[in-house]
């Protein structure tokens, strides 16, 4: 495997990460403890929910570049 091709996948890996592993966890582990929990206020609530899309935004956005910016051989 050349080093570019491990690197994107390298990268790849990262920015799934960032999309799956909070997400999974505030969502699906802490559910109760978290967005499910009515002693929290609803305005923590959106904060919350405000974490889960700024990861969602990030590790797409970071697959996107890595998707389409082209791989340069120097």
């Amino acid at each position: 495997m050349h080093r570019e091709q491990l690197a994107k996948w390298l990268l790849g890996a990262a920015a799934l990460s960032t999309i799956i592993i909070p997400i999974g966890v505030d969502a699906v582990l802490l559910a109760d403890a978290h967005m499910n929990n009515p002693a929290w206020l609803p305005h923590a609530k959106l904060h919350c929910a405000m974490s889960f899309f700024a990861g969602a935004s990030l590790g797409l956005a970071a697959l996107a570049i890595l998707l389409v910016r082209p791989v340069s051989y120097v």
